[in-house]
């Protein structure tokens, strides 16, 4: 036996003295360690957790039972809202359904959360008349604050995620170390089994043949034979115990429980990082876009912030359904695992291991009788080798197989003996009770704060969106052709006077096109070069005094919408 001490910050832990796989904790590298080991200690395992404070401080556990009495108190009811049974059971349809129920209540937020920026959006679109400049740095204010706090919020996620996964890595350890204790007593029943049935039976059925043949005439064959036949009653019994023992244990499985919760954690952990990283970048979007005041980016954001409040309330269904369940769990999770793992062994004898009370192992009266049958069999053997020793005493075959079978005997008593300690209860019930801690109590705190900020996130996101969907449509315009004329005259007057120029400039060329019209017909007409003359002196006089008056206007005569830098008028402009 061994006894474990853990000296950890001025607090002494003194482990069960029939634990041979002890994990210690401690909080940070500098702490130290001092362990007391006294008889035989097998093995020794010491673990870094940065958050192992979690797993034996009280407080902590005081909290984590709160939230779960929070949660289990919550209201189960079915689709026509009657109560039901809050008890965990993921193989009832009604548990299922109240569940389902409970986490819609996010579901439902989601749903009136989008109803309402559509109609916020639709009847904006109507709407023409800009803020003014208090609302719109009110806005801006607005937003700064939801993305810190939504800063916030996902760094909630990130540590609620971290204690999650310390709490399935915590159990994971424990599920691993019951797993080597299963897989060790299935080796050693399964040794057992194999030495009686390979070994055992039929070396005593070889060393009864050589005694039978050389014994023929003999006063003690008869003695011999009665011995004999006793012999094999017991090593068949012994042979029955065996197997009845290594049937019961060969049947526990847990590596295939613990291989899939290492898949699911290796999925879930990046995943969930992922996202929120993911959401972190949405924020930091928006934060250029208040920079650098780019309609674009605010508009980008408005549509990725739908995507960040949708994941924000769906991941709350999730959340608060797996809190609800949880809770439920933790209330009796023996009595739980009982009724799970009737097929491998009957709940008395799960109830055994995991409640640990005082009481003898189920398999404890199994291998007792296996033990004594094997001591009977090391007498009968002894009592064999005197007789035939008598009367066989230059006979090195027969002593050759007596001895062979005597280390069989030796051999394979020894490791029934031992099994009788490790059919104990008390290695089981501690990891038992270190996996419960790890599940109910860091996984519980762990999913409580990715609840929490998976609400806020969907919270904040839909403040975000409404609020980033104000501010680029009233806040910022965009930018029109006549940003760069001088004076910065109104775009209407502007608009007016270009046309009053070309409606003058189009007059005057109609009248030099009539001017230089050909006649209809060929030839000159009668006294046309008088008349002509006398037009084209007229017009070219019109057409100087023109070109001095266009010249001695602004830009030398040349109109604003002629100008290489024209812009197409913005159509927002006649709203």
């Amino acid at each position: 036996n061994c006894i474990y001490v853990e000296r950890r910050r001025h607090t002494v832990i003194d482990f069960d003295s029939q634990f041979d796989d002890v994990y210690i904790f401690f909080h940070s590298r500098e702490d130290e360690i001092h362990s007391v080991f006294l008889a035989n200690c097998q093995v020794i395992k010491y673990q870094f957790h940065p958050f192992s404070i979690m797993l034996f401080d009280e407080d902590t556990s005081e909290i984590a039972f709160t939230l779960r009495q929070f949660f289990h108190g919550l209201p189960h009811v079915n689709i026509s809202f009657h109560h039901v049974n809050s008890s965990f059971d993921l193989q009832s349809g009604v548990y299922l359904e109240s569940l389902g129920i409970l986490s819609s209540i996010p579901a439902i937020l989601l749903i009136l959360t989008l109803i309402f920026l559509l109609l916020y959006l639709i009847t904006q679109c109507c709407v023409g008349k800009g803020h003014s400049k208090c609302s719109i740095i009110a806005a801006q204010c607005a937003l700064s604050l939801f993305v810190i706090l939504c800063f916030g919020s996902l760094a909630g996620g990130f540590y609620g995620n971290e204690f999650v996964h310390k709490g399935i890595s915590g159990l994971s350890d424990q599920l691993s170390a019951i797993n080597r204790k299963v897989s060790s007593l299935q080796q050693q029943t399964s040794m057992v089994a194999n030495n009686i049935i390979q070994k055992l039976d039929p070396q005593l059925t070889i060393l009864e043949g050589e005694l039978n043949d050389k014994l023929k005439k003999s006063n003690s064959r008869e003695e011999i034979t009665k011995i004999m036949v006793s012999m094999h009653k017991n090593v068949t019994l012994c042979k029955d115990n065996a197997l009845l023992v290594n049937k019961g244990i060969q049947k526990v499985d847990v590596g295939y429980a613990l291989s899939l919760i290492q898949y699911a954690e290796t999925i879930r952990w990046p995943v969930t990082m992922g996202i929120l990283a993911i959401l972190a970048i949405f924020c930091i979007v928006l934060i250029v876009g208040l920079i650098k005041q780019s309609r674009g980016i605010l508009i980008t954001f408005s549509v990725l912030g739908l995507f960040g409040l949708v994941v924000g309330w769906a991941s709350s269904c999730l959340y608060l359904a797996a809190s609800v369940a949880l809770s439920d769990f933790c209330v009796s999770p023996d009595l739980y695992f009982s009724y799970l793992l009737i097929n491998w062994m009957p709940p008395s004898t799960v109830l055994y291991y995991l409640q640990c009370p005082n009481s003898a192992s189920p398999y404890l009266t199994v291998i007792n009788s296996a033990g004594t049958q094997m001591g009977v069999l090391q007498d009968s053997l002894q009592q064999v080798e005197k007789l035939a020793s008598s009367e066989l005493a230059k006979d090195d075959s027969i002593h050759q197989n007596i001895n062979q079978l005597e280390l069989v005997i030796n051999s394979t008593g020894k490791v029934l003996w031992s099994l009788i300690p490790e059919f104990h209860c008390h290695f089981v019930h501690h990891q038992f009770n270190q996996a419960e801690k790890n599940v109910c109590d860091v996984f519980m705190i762990g999913l409580v704060f990715m609840l929490c900020s998976s609400l806020a996130l969907g919270f904040l996101f839909t403040l975000l969106v409404w609020v980033d969907s104000s501010f680029w449509i009233h806040g910022i315009h965009r930018k029109t052709m006549y940003s760069h004329v001088v004076n910065h005259e109104d775009p209407a007057d502007n608009i007016k006077s270009s046309t009053v120029r070309r409606g003058n400039y189009d007059s005057l060329g109609s009248r030099s096109i009539n001017v230089h019209t050909p006649p209809p017909y060929p030839g000159p007409m009668p006294n046309s070069h008088v008349v002509h003359g006398d037009h084209r002196e007229e017009m070219d006089m019109r057409m100087t005094s023109s070109s001095v008056s266009m010249l001695s206007r602004p830009n030398n005569g040349e109109y604003p919408t002629l100008s290489k830098q024209c812009k197409t008028l913005e159509s927002s402009l006649f709203y």
